[in-house]
């Protein structure tokens, strides 16, 4: 990040907020929950200062996501609406949460959440996307959606693996 913030290279304050959002994604996982939000923040405050505005709902989502892990309901809610506004989501629409790992985080709420019409949605959605990774689906978050809907995640395995194969040049 150090590296980043001297760059003279236009891209850094972008990989900069990117870095710092993967950096708390990761510490949410290990339960590192203080770090994770120092680290939403700070990309938040870089977000801002450089006009990373695309960033905002992503850092918001993941917030969100922290915020229901701290039991912290009306807040997390608070924010997951934030994050969907700024990122102009609706229902019959997507948006930029969509796609690749924000989709799965998307995902990951709704499940949470018991909505798992939506977050089988979200996450088919994310599955399509080229920055889509297939670790994204053992997510614990996720469980709840896995279990109660074992058809329809059992599509989603199935298109992934469909995916997998025309990468290959095996289909």
């Amino acid at each position: 990040l150090e590296t980043l913030a001297v760059s003279d290279d236009p891209r850094a304050p972008r990989h900069s907020v990117g870095y710092l959002r993967q950096r708390a994604l990761a510490l949410r996982q290990l339960g590192r929950t203080d770090a994770a939000r120092s680290s939403i923040e700070r990309g938040l405050d870089l977000a801002n200062e450089t006009s990373q505005i695309a960033e905002l709902p992503n850092l918001r989502l993941l917030e969100a996501l922290l915020a229901l892990d701290l039991g912290e309901f009306d807040r997390a809610q608070q924010l997951f609406d934030q994050a969907t506004e700024q990122a102009g989501c609706t229902q019959e629409s997507p948006c930029s949460l969509d796609l690749g790992d924000t989709g799965v985080l998307r995902a990951h709420w709704h499940s949470r959440a018991g909505d798992h019409d939506a977050a089988l949605r979200t996450i088919g959605l994310a599955v399509d996307h080229t920055q889509w990774a297939a670790w994204m689906l053992d997510s614990p978050d996720l469980d709840a959606t896995r279990q109660a809907e074992p058809a329809a995640w059992q599509d989603l395995v199935e298109r992934l693996e469909a995916r997998r194969r025309q990468a290959l040049g095996q289909d």
